[in-house]
Protein backbone atom coordinates (compact mmCIF):
# COMPACT_ATOMS: atom_id res chain seq x y z
CA UNK A 1 0.00 0.00 0.00
CA UNK A 2 2.82 2.38 0.89
CA UNK A 3 4.55 1.55 -2.40
CA UNK A 4 1.37 2.33 -4.38
CA UNK A 5 0.85 5.60 -2.52
CA UNK A 6 4.50 6.55 -3.05
CA UNK A 7 4.35 5.71 -6.78
CA UNK A 8 1.11 7.70 -7.17
CA UNK A 9 2.64 10.69 -5.35
CA UNK A 10 5.71 10.60 -7.62
CA UNK A 11 3.50 10.37 -10.71
CA UNK A 12 1.43 13.39 -9.65
CA UNK A 13 4.56 15.35 -8.77
CA UNK A 14 6.17 14.43 -12.09
CA UNK A 15 3.08 15.45 -14.07
CA UNK A 16 2.82 18.75 -12.21
CA UNK A 17 6.48 19.55 -12.81
CA UNK A 18 6.13 19.04 -16.57
CA UNK A 19 3.36 21.62 -16.63
CA UNK A 20 5.36 24.02 -14.49
CA UNK A 21 8.53 23.83 -16.53
CA UNK A 22 7.00 23.43 -19.99
CA UNK A 23 8.17 26.03 -22.48
CA UNK A 24 5.58 28.22 -24.12
CA UNK A 25 5.29 27.86 -27.87
CA UNK A 26 6.39 30.97 -29.75
CA UNK A 27 3.53 33.16 -30.97
CA UNK A 28 2.70 32.75 -34.63
CA UNK A 29 3.22 35.65 -37.03
CA UNK A 30 -0.09 34.70 -38.68
CA UNK A 31 -3.54 35.03 -37.13
CA UNK A 32 -6.81 33.82 -38.61
CA UNK A 33 -10.13 34.59 -36.96
CA UNK A 34 -13.73 34.20 -38.00
CA UNK A 35 -17.23 35.19 -36.96
CA UNK A 36 -20.80 34.26 -37.75
CA UNK A 37 -24.09 35.58 -36.47
CA UNK A 38 -27.81 35.86 -37.00
CA UNK A 39 -29.23 39.35 -36.52
CA UNK A 40 -32.75 40.73 -36.32
CA UNK A 41 -31.95 43.14 -39.17
CA UNK A 42 -28.99 44.42 -41.16
CA UNK A 43 -28.31 48.10 -40.54
CA UNK A 44 -25.70 49.99 -42.51
CA UNK A 45 -23.09 51.63 -40.23
CA UNK A 46 -25.45 51.73 -37.28
CA UNK A 47 -28.24 53.58 -39.06
CA UNK A 48 -31.36 51.96 -37.68
CA UNK A 49 -34.00 54.17 -39.30
CA UNK A 50 -33.35 52.82 -42.81
CA UNK A 51 -32.37 49.16 -42.52
CA UNK A 52 -31.06 47.40 -45.59
CA UNK A 53 -32.85 44.25 -44.50
CA UNK A 54 -35.95 44.29 -42.32
CA UNK A 55 -35.78 40.51 -41.99
CA UNK A 56 -33.26 38.28 -40.22
CA UNK A 57 -29.75 38.66 -41.60
CA UNK A 58 -27.13 35.91 -41.60
CA UNK A 59 -23.63 37.43 -41.48
CA UNK A 60 -20.12 36.07 -41.25
CA UNK A 61 -16.51 36.87 -41.91
CA UNK A 62 -12.98 35.57 -42.01
CA UNK A 63 -9.92 37.70 -41.15
CA UNK A 64 -6.19 37.19 -41.64
CA UNK A 65 -3.51 39.34 -40.03
CA UNK A 66 0.27 39.19 -40.06
CA UNK A 67 2.61 40.43 -37.33
CA UNK A 68 4.05 42.94 -39.83
CA UNK A 69 0.72 44.83 -39.85
CA UNK A 70 -0.74 43.47 -43.09
CA UNK A 71 -4.33 42.26 -42.93
CA UNK A 72 -7.01 40.97 -45.29
CA UNK A 73 -10.49 39.61 -44.91
CA UNK A 74 -13.94 38.82 -46.15
CA UNK A 75 -17.36 39.63 -44.72
CA UNK A 76 -20.75 38.68 -46.11
CA UNK A 77 -24.42 39.19 -45.31
CA UNK A 78 -27.78 38.19 -46.65
CA UNK A 79 -29.84 41.14 -47.91
CA UNK A 80 -33.48 41.75 -48.63
CA UNK A 81 -34.02 45.43 -49.16
CA UNK A 82 -35.60 47.52 -51.89
CA UNK A 83 -38.61 46.83 -54.06
CA UNK A 84 -39.30 43.06 -54.10
CA UNK A 85 -40.67 43.36 -57.65
CA UNK A 86 -37.29 44.60 -58.93
CA UNK A 87 -34.93 42.64 -56.71
CA UNK A 88 -34.77 39.06 -55.57
CA UNK A 89 -34.49 39.50 -51.79
CA UNK A 90 -34.28 35.75 -51.22
CA UNK A 91 -30.93 35.55 -53.07
CA UNK A 92 -29.45 39.04 -52.56
CA UNK A 93 -26.07 38.93 -50.84
CA UNK A 94 -23.39 41.48 -49.91
CA UNK A 95 -19.73 40.46 -50.08
CA UNK A 96 -17.02 42.77 -48.72
CA UNK A 97 -13.37 42.08 -49.52
CA UNK A 98 -10.82 44.19 -47.66
CA UNK A 99 -7.09 44.53 -47.10
CA UNK A 100 -4.69 47.01 -45.58
CA UNK A 101 -1.79 47.78 -43.32
CA UNK A 102 -1.69 48.86 -39.67
CA UNK A 103 1.45 50.54 -38.40
CA UNK A 104 2.80 52.64 -35.55
CA UNK A 105 4.06 56.22 -35.60
CA UNK A 106 4.94 56.27 -31.89
CA UNK A 107 4.25 53.90 -29.00
CA UNK A 108 0.79 55.47 -28.47
CA UNK A 109 -0.08 56.67 -31.99
CA UNK A 110 -0.84 54.37 -34.90
CA UNK A 111 -2.32 54.46 -38.40
CA UNK A 112 -4.31 52.26 -40.76
CA UNK A 113 -4.32 52.32 -44.56
CA UNK A 114 -6.76 50.09 -46.38
CA UNK A 115 -9.48 49.51 -48.92
CA UNK A 116 -12.73 47.59 -49.20
CA UNK A 117 -14.47 46.31 -52.32
CA UNK A 118 -18.24 45.89 -51.97
CA UNK A 119 -19.91 43.37 -54.26
CA UNK A 120 -23.67 42.89 -54.26
CA UNK A 121 -24.97 39.66 -55.74
CA UNK A 122 -28.40 39.45 -57.41
CA UNK A 123 -29.52 43.03 -56.90
CA UNK A 124 -30.32 43.56 -60.56
CA UNK A 125 -27.74 46.35 -60.85
CA UNK A 126 -24.00 46.75 -60.42
CA UNK A 127 -24.28 50.45 -59.46
CA UNK A 128 -23.89 49.58 -55.78
CA UNK A 129 -20.59 47.70 -56.32
CA UNK A 130 -17.47 49.71 -55.65
CA UNK A 131 -14.29 50.52 -53.75
CA UNK A 132 -13.87 52.45 -50.54
CA UNK A 133 -10.49 53.60 -49.22
CA UNK A 134 -9.60 54.11 -45.58
CA UNK A 135 -7.04 56.23 -43.79
CA UNK A 136 -7.21 56.23 -40.00
CA UNK A 137 -5.31 57.32 -36.91
CA UNK A 138 -5.61 55.69 -33.50
CA UNK A 139 -4.39 56.65 -30.07
CA UNK A 140 -3.82 54.11 -27.25
CA UNK A 141 -3.33 56.65 -24.42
Amino acid sequence: MKLTLKALSLAVLGAASTFTFAEEAPASEHTITGNIGVFSSYNLRGITNAPEDKNLALQGGLDYSHASGLYAGYWGSTLGYGDPTELNPDNAFESDFYAGYKGAITEDLGYTLGFTYYYYYDLGTSDANGFETMLGLNYKG
